[in-house]
């Protein structure tokens, strides 16, 4: 399109033209009436004099013009001319400059005789180039034209551009080019037709597909169905600005080999000329793989990062996880491939050994498709230490899944990708601990600004967070800064579910010698290229749609979860395969219509061991009063997971504790105890104290700070992590925490947040037998702590600092602005949703200085059905062999969590029967027999039939909205 618009400025400049495109039919003109037709539609300007002159020549200086416009060129003009006769003072001086450079025109004997005529086969050619006509180089020769001319001779008259019987080697007038010029302007102002149809429509990358009409549409009513062979594929539409055409983005699926049509609705039926196209669609494959960085080097590191771009057959980065390719390094750099958050294929390396030279080793990676084998392979010199020197910002998403943060809480959050100086990615693991600091502009206030790994993908995001509502949509830009790099970005304030194909994810983690109850995800795909869900691949599992085999796994083998929070994925119960060798696993699906096969090898890498201690809870920054604040400090493996198996006898944790100042007659306690599951419980001296601990679970359980009202001071407790080779010595950093009991007197802020009930006492039926208030009108609630739908008026406590204070129950009575709309226990501190609506709860509570203060409280009470928003259990049982009379939601540790925020928890489950509708079922026994109530879960009827084998049966609670969980129970140490 652009060439042929080019075409129509040629024309003005060599007729004095210029365009304003309108449509015109030809009614059998004359040159004269379309000459004046195009004068007419504004499209001419005509001459001054009036005179078209129709039977003047056309020159080659006003060809050149043509030729460069054709060809997208632009002016070029050169201190020495290419030709004697041509100079930088003429008008065409740049145009046959230009043409002649890219070929389009010749001179001959260093002239080019600008005032020479062109002929009628050449002005042929330059209208065939400029309406973008296909041309057959194997056309049969013209008689009367010069044998390079018949191609375009023959799509001209094809096109209708031109008539026969033309004299092509003869000199072209004016008026012959007029002729022409009038049919490419017809061929590029076609009258809109009255009815729309689908023009064309193919797949434009694995799982998009564009659709072009002939007309524009009204977008809000049109809309666009995609099937493939007969079935429906979900897609969500794009519409271009010109209304014309539309990309289809597959939700849920991707384009393979078949059938698809597009069919265009939503117009009434007399609008739509032809309302369907068709394609056939293909399988993604990898057509390009190529390294993405243009640098040789590589930054000397135990996490060097190398980027490598795959492209499918549409030019796309394509969709096949790491799993799909292999690295080939050499073995110490111990390399991984993964794929970032924009898809992009990541080489992990450490090219820190002490036997590479920095700026002198060369290190060849090469990385290949799996499918097939298309191989990408570079050389990079080992460099020097990375630092960053170049930051990108990708767009904003927004978590609450609009387009902008409104709220409190809200927030927006984008990819951070920062550059060391050889341009290769730099990764959280690099350790290079970099400072970011940052801008917003316009200033909003009520907002902060972080950067930390979020997602766990090994890279930086930055997340701009919301902490109070604004008045005022506003859009901002940050700059965010970080060593010599600076990045910027806006955002905003205001069929039958059948497997037939399959592919692994790879492996989330790391795999250690020696461990226990891992799992491997993968996705599988229907016919119609639909992803199946978690529970459908369990339902294939079921049915034995898989075949799956796998070496290096102990226990029963590899399985397909079927029940519980994994199903749907691979179970490896042990991994007996040794340090630096592989778990193999090969899952196939062997059926008449569908024949696949995948493999993944995961590298078991040494049994883990203790390593660090982290703080995973913290506590609060200050306490007052007798107030309590929960930590907990864990223990994590060399890997940085948690470490949960039984300390070896080599390992202990030392714990320090001091809760004072100074030493002797002149130490001051704070009064602050620690409780919890280490020995340190109870000390209360102002002395450090070493206390050790070797028992895991204890660790890594749950600590409190109690404070003793009237005390002051600070407390740590520092927790060290030591082994005995031959003495006892700290192996990684101590971990502190501490806390601060401040004096009572210290000036605080109190605060309650907003809270949303459900409308409990208006639907009275669901609460038979659970509460007397809940059933009866009138009557002043009591006893609200054990009704669950009821809520605690939430305190918050900060120092003017913004740190946040541990407080005892504070609240002393709390009253309703509506009681037909909410209900208050007064002296209990909660309330309890009445009728749908909303009303303000006024909150009395005793400050920590013994004064009183009175805080509100917005309360909305809605009629919206409970559901539940999440169900839970533990993934297995022991159960032993006394099982009759037992319940299953108590022996599972169910918990249901309801849309109001609320947790049921084991029996209260029961409870709240009625409210929550879990019901239970039983599959999968195993040398067992049993029977399980529908409504309670109580087991009744259990009896093993071989005393001497394990037995095991599974438990399925399912709540109304499909929501389930399962415990495996068995009898197995």
């Amino acid at each position: 399109m652009k060439k042929s618009l080019s075409i129509l400025l040629s024309f003005a400049l060599v007729f004095g033209l210029f365009a304003s495109m309108a449509s015109a039919a030809d009614t059998e003109l004359t040159v004269a009436q379309k000459y004046q037709a195009l004068v007419d539609k504004g499209v001419l300007k005509g001459n001054p004099d009036g005179d078209a002159r129709l039977d003047a020549n056309l020159n080659r200086a006003e060809f050149a013009t043509i030729a460069i416009a054709i060809s997208g060129l632009a002016p070029e003009k050169p201190a020495t001319a290419t030709f004697s006769d041509v100079n930088s003072k003429q008008w065409w001086y740049g145009a046959i400059e230009a043409a002649a450079k890219a070929g389009l025109v010749e001179g001959y004997n260093g002239k080019f005789d600008p005032k020479a005529n062109v002929t009628v086969e050449q002005v042929i050619k330059v209208a065939v180039q400029a309406a973008d006509l296909k041309i057959d180089e194997k056309a049969e020769a013209v008689e009367g034209a010069s044998a390079w001319a018949a191609p375009y001779i023959k799509a001209a008259l094809d096109a209708g551009l031109i008539a026969t019987g033309l004299d092509y080697k003869a000199d072209a007038t004016r008026g012959q080019t007029i002729l022409v010029g009038y049919s490419v302007y017809e061929k590029l102002n076609q009258v809109e037709p009255a009815k729309v149809s689908v023009a064309s429509a193919k797949a434009s990358d694995y799982n998009e597909v564009t659709v072009t009409l002939d007309k524009a549409v009204d977008t809000e009513k049109a809309k666009l169905a995609l099937k493939r062979g007969t079935g429906s594929v979900a897609t969500e539409t794009k519409w271009s600005e010109d209304k014309k055409s539309a990309t289809l983005t597959l939700t849920s699926s991707k384009i393979t080999e078949a059938d698809y049509t597009v069919t265009l609705s939503g117009l009434d039926a007399e609008e739509i000329a032809t309302a369907t196209a068709s394609f056939k669609g293909e399988d993604e494959k990898v057509a390009k793989l190529d390294f993405v960085t243009t640098s040789d080097e590589i930054a000397y590191t135990t996490a060097a990062r190398v980027k490598l771009r795959a492209e499918n057959q549409y030019g796309k980065l394509a969709s096949f996880n790491s799993a799909n390719y292999t690295v080939t390094a050499d073995a110490i750099l111990g390399a991984t491939l993964t794929k970032d958050s924009e898809g992009y294929l990541v080489v992990r390396i450490n090219t820190a050994q002490n036997s590479y030279n920095k700026g002198l080793t060369q290190i060849p990676i090469y990385v290949y498709a799996n499918e097939n084998h298309l191989t990408a392979f570079k050389s990079f010199k080992l460099g020097f230490e990375p630092f960053i020197s170049k930051a990108e910002l990708s767009e904003f998403k927004y978590d609450n899944g609009k387009a902008a943060i409104i709220g409190n809480g809200d927030t927006a959050t984008a990819q951070l990708s920062v550059y060391d100086q050889y341009g290769n990615p730099v990764a959280v693991s690099q350790n290079l601990n970099p400072v970011f600091n940052n801008n917003i502009l316009p200033y909003l206030q009520d907002s902060k600004v972080t950067v930390d790994d979020y997602d766990s993908d090994d890279e930086y995001e930055v997340r701009v967070t919301l902490d109070k509502k604004t008045d005022k949509a506003s859009t901002h830009t940050l700059t965010l800064f970080v060593g010599s790099a600076t990045a910027t970005a806006k955002f905003e304030v205001g069929t039958s579910k059948v497997a037939t194909s399959i592919e692994f994810n790879g492996f989330d983690g790391t795999l250690a010698e020696n461990d226990a109850d891992k799992y491997v995800t993968f996705n599988a795909f229907d016919a119609n290229g639909d992803q199946l869900t978690a529970a459908e691949i369990a339902d294939n599992a079921k049915n034995d749609r898989f075949i799956l085999n796998g070496s290096g796994v102990g226990g029963t083998g590899a399985k397909i979860v079927t029940v519980g929070p994994n199903r749907g994925k691979i179970h490896l119960p042990s991994i007996t395969a040794v340090k630096n060798s592989f778990v193999f696993l090969n899952l196939s699906i062997l059926s008449p219509n569908a024949n696949t096969s995948k493999q993944l090898q995961i590298k078991v890498n040494p049994e883990r061991k203790p390593a660090s201690l982290k703080v995973a809870t913290k506590a609060h920054d200050k306490m007052v009063l007798n107030a309590e604040s929960k930590f907990v400090i864990n223990i994590l493996d060399q890997y940085g997971d948690k470490y949960e198996k039984a300390l070896p006898a080599n390992y202990r944790v030392s714990y320090d504790f001091i809760n004072g100042s100074g030493t002797g007659a002149s130490a001051v306690s704070s009064g602050i105890t620690v409780t919890g599951a280490i020995p340190v419980a109870g000390t209360g001296s102002s002395v450090a104290q070493s206390v050790y601990s070797t028992t895991t679970a204890s660790i890594n359980g749950d600590l409190f700070f109690q404070a003793t009202t009237g005390s002051t001071g600070r407390a740590t407790l520092k927790a060290t992590l030591e082994e005995n080779d031959t003495t006892w010595k700290a192996i990684s950093s101590t971990v502190a925490v501490s806390i601060d009991a401040i004096d009572a007197q210290t000036p605080l802020n109190y605060s309650v947040g907003d809270i949303t009930l459900y409308a409990a006492r208006d639907n009275k039926a669901l609460f038979t037998g659970v509460a007397a208030f809940a059933t009866a009108d009138n009557v002043a609630p009591t006893s609200l702590s054990t009704f669950l739908p009821a809520k605690e008026v939430g305190l918050t406590v900060k120092d003017n600092a913004g740190n946040s204070v541990a407080v005892p129950s504070l609240v002393r009575n709390v009253a309703s602005s509506n009681n037909n709309v909410v209900n208050a226990e007064a002296d209990a501190g909660r309330i309890v949703g009445n009728k749908a609506g909303e009303a303000t709860v006024s909150v009395v509570i005793a400050k920590a200085n013994g004064e009183s203060a009175t805080l509100s409280a917005k309360v909305t009470v809605k009629n919206d059905a409970v559901i539940a928003d999440a169900i839970t259990s533990d993934g297995s049982k022991n159960l032993g062999t006394a099982v009759n009379n037992k319940f299953a939601p108590v022996e599972m540790a169910a918990k249901v969590t309801d849309n109001y925020g609320v947790a049921y928890e084991k029996d209260a489950i029961n409870t709240y029967d009625k409210l929550l509708g879990v019901r239970y079922t039983v599959s999968e026994l195993t040398n067992v027999a049993v029977t399980v109530n529908a409504i309670t879960g109580e087991f009744t009827g259990f009896s093993v039939t071989d005393t001497t084998k394990p037995y095991q049966f599974v438990v399925t609670a399912t709540a109304p909205n499909g929501k389930t969980t399962s415990t495996v129970f068995h009898n197995q140490n």
